[in-house]
């Protein structure tokens, strides 16, 4: 995601005009790239349909029975992991497998960023639902990287995370 690369970009300027070599760099950003996870739902799946990420017969019986799947992208791979009925209960699961993922960690080493592809009153009730949840200030609104936005759609609604206990920005 574009958040996630846009820390990995901090990161490596950091180290460079700190006199690391290119090999240190790409080691710590291989690091990083570890503790990338995004979670996020699609409210609606034609883009889906129309770029052949879905049947069409799938999105027309999602739209029908209100159900949103929930995706989670780790290790640079992009997956549904579960389904919801409704927008209220897809979210309410983003946030418990967020929840899952950082139980143990401290969130303060994490920064978080609200994925959306046009969503961006429900990306602003998302993220301060987000901060009051998680105790923390570090989540801010982004736009959804080409990529993932090209078949998902705008109805994409979701957050990125990043550990970045190490850094300085």
């Amino acid at each position: 995601c574009t958040y996630m690369q846009y820390h990995m970009c901090l990161k490596a300027k950091e180290m460079f005009d700190n006199g690391k070599s290119f090999d240190d760099v790409k080691a710590e950003l291989e690091k990083m790239k570890q503790t990338i996870r995004t979670f996020m739902y699609v409210d609606d799946l034609t883009c889906m349909a129309k770029s052949g990420r879905v049947k069409g017969i799938t999105a027309q019986l999602a739209a029908l029975l209100n159900i949103k799947p929930i995706l989670e992208f780790k290790d640079g791979e992009l997956g549904a992991t579960k389904k919801a009925k409704g927008s209220n209960k897809a979210l309410a699961t983003v946030i418990s497998d967020l929840q899952e993922y950082l139980d143990g960690k401290n969130v303060e080493d994490f920064r978080f960023g609200i994925v959306q592809g046009d969503r961006y009153d429900d990306a602003v009730e998302f993220m301060n639902e987000l901060k009051e949840t998680l105790h923390t200030e570090n989540v801010e609104i982004c736009k959804l990287g080409v990529c993932i936005g090209l078949h998902a759609g705008p109805s994409l609604l979701g957050v990125s995370l990043i550990q970045v206990d190490k850094y300085s920005f």
